[in-house]
């Protein structure tokens, strides 16, 4: 069953969008994963805003409680 999910969550998420959320998880803003990811603020924000919609998440905090539960950090 989780090895389902995880596929799925792949196939929706792509590797970088996946690296941005475990650090959305660990309590980290954009400023911090641009910096961390060499990135511009900008593409960061992109990012976020993919990932809350292909998880079907309303703000930032549902993606932090989402990472937290879902990804091993």
């Amino acid at each position: 069953m989780f090895a389902l999910w995880l596929t799925r969550l792949r196939a929706a998420v792509s590797k970088r969008e996946l690296e941005v959320l475990r650090l959305i998880g660990q309590g980290k803003n954009n400023q911090e994963i641009a910096e961390m990811l060499h990135l511009s603020d900008g593409t960061v924000r992109n990012y976020v805003t993919r990932i809350l919609s292909q998880l079907d998440l309303r703000d930032r905090v549902q993606a932090v409680l989402w990472a937290q539960q879902h990804l091993i950090n």
